[in-house]
């Protein structure tokens, strides 16, 4: 070793740096090479590093850029894994050579950044490109939107035709903290008057994606054991009407004198019941009404109203609210978009 460092230095001292070529292995390096190796039995072993994540170059401080190693470790994430294998430093980040597979069937695809793997199909999939991505399947995604106290609204708003608050035009009530939802028209616990229900509820669709292309929207309520603000259930003649609100609206402020507009453009009907209790209807095709909220009232609470199709006595569903405590008893909404 010390032979060959003391040659090497020597070699460096007596050649101009325009005509030399340093040779291991060999005593005519190429005239186009600093460095010619040759050997017919023995490879070329660069360093060896233990790499973290294909943006940070740590072990190594300040590489220069085109810097080669073998790295030695799987480690880092998704578009930061590094897995064992050849890398330069290209000046910003690690650049694997070639990228090593994990399992038989992958394919690669490059991302604009880096080679990706697209992990092995089953047998007959179809391989289809979502928005420039290979994707297995079909080029939609889903996300269901899960409601709760403290992520989107509900509340139930009512008036009784003989009350003078009224009849004097004064706010009427609403129950934005109640667990049920309420779409109902029945006689006035004092004995006099008839009460009715209508009920809102809107979705933080904050999470869907600004250009998603909506597929298919359901909506799914779920029923209650019993009920406060309608101790007899469901009953009578209770089709139910599922409407696009296309206004502002407050949970905790909105009454029956300010409850906001409603369209029967879409909207969707439930049929009647004779279901007491414990009454789930779940994926209600609501897509055109989801559609609408995104391009007609984007920057509106919006939400479904939900009324029942005729208002007349002795007719009642009711619904557990986004404040139930069960949160399996909750509104959920689940959209599929591409």
């Amino acid at each position: 070793m010390k032979h060959f460092a003391l040659t090497a230095f020597l070699f460096l001292l007596i050649c101009q740096s325009s005509l030399c070529q340093m040779g291991i292995g060999t005593t005519t390096p190429d005239s186009s090479a600093v460095l010619d190796v040759f050997s017919t039995n023995k490879g070329f072993l660069p360093p060896r590093i233990a790499l973290t994540a294909t943006n940070i170059s740590q072990p190594i401080d300040n590489p220069a850029t085109g810097l080669l190693i073998y790295n030695t470790a799987t480690a880092g994430s998704d578009s930061v894994k590094v897995m064992p294998g050849y890398y330069y430093w290209d000046g910003a980040k690690w650049f694997a050579l070639s990228r090593k597979g994990e399992a038989r069937g992958e394919m690669l695809y490059w991302t604009g950044n880096q080679w990706t793997a697209i992990p092995p199909g089953t047998n007959g999939a179809v391989l289809t490109m979502c928005n420039g991505v290979p994707k297995w399947g079909s080029c939609n995604d889903s996300i269901v939107i899960s409601s709760s106290p403290n992520s989107g609204q509900s509340t139930f708003v009512t008036y009784n035709d003989a009350d003078p608050a009224w009849a004097n035009g004064n706010l009427y009530s609403n129950a934005s903290v109640l667990p049920e939802l309420a779409a109902a028209t029945s006689p006035s616990g004092a004995g006099y008057g008839t009460v009715t229900s209508r009920s809102f509820l809107a979705f933080d669709l904050n999470s869907l994606p600004p250009n998603a292309q909506i597929i298919s929207a359901k909506l799914s309520l779920y029923g209650l054991p019993a009920s406060n603000a309608i101790p007899q259930g469901n009953q009578g003649a209770n089709n139910l009407l599922v409407q696009r609100v296309v206004d502002n609206w407050d949970q905790t402020t909105v009454t029956w004198n300010t409850q906001p507009a409603t369209t029967t453009t879409g909207q969707v009907e439930l049929p009647q019941t004779t279901a007491t209790f414990n009454y789930d209807v779940t994926n209600i095709d609501v897509t055109q009404l989801i559609r609408d909220m995104r391009t007609l009232t984007p920057n509106k609470t919006a939400g479904f109203c939900l009324r029942l199709k005729t208002e007349a006595l002795w007719r009642s569903v009711i619904f557990a609210s986004t404040h139930h405590a069960m949160a399996a008893k909750r509104p959920t909404l689940k959209i599929v978009y591409q």
